[in-house]
Order: structure tokens, then sequence, then C-alpha cells
């Protein structure tokens, strides 16, 4: 379902995109099974889909809660 149609379900549907958080990527690497071999989850790809989400939020109209940022400032 697209963000129109659920805005158009009814004048009170309201829609907010959270960003991915960083995350400790020392952590995921302990976790991660041996079986893969490169970290699947990185800041950098978090990031990505952060400014990602931002610019579809821009581009709809939607409001963004970009965490990826504001957890950044907090460290």
């Amino acid at each position: 379902m697209s963000i129109k149609q659920i805005q158009s379900l009814s004048d009170s549907t309201r829609i907010i995109f959270l960003s991915s958080p960083p995350v400790n990527e020392e952590k995921v690497r302990k976790t991660t099974s041996g079986i893969f071999s490169e970290l699947l989850r990185t800041n950098e790809l978090c990031q990505q889909y952060s400014e990602g989400c931002i610019k579809v939020g821009q581009e709809t109209g939607v409001k963004v809660i970009d965490l990826f940022t504001a957890f950044q400032r907090r460290t």
C-alpha cells in the first residue's frame, strides 16, 4: 500500500516516518552467525536508509523523525 493510499483512508489518518537509528556495529558483529562473512547492518547503511526516509517524507509531505541524527548527536 502506498503512502497516498493510506492518507486517503480518512481525513484523520496521520503518518509519521521513523528513520533507522544507528547501530552498535561491534555488538552486531558478536551476535552475527559465522556463516555470514560480512556485517549486514552497518551505520553507513542505516544513514543511507535514514536519508532516503527523509527524502520520501519531504516529497510526500509526511513528517519524519530522524532517529539516526538524533542518536548521533547524543553521543
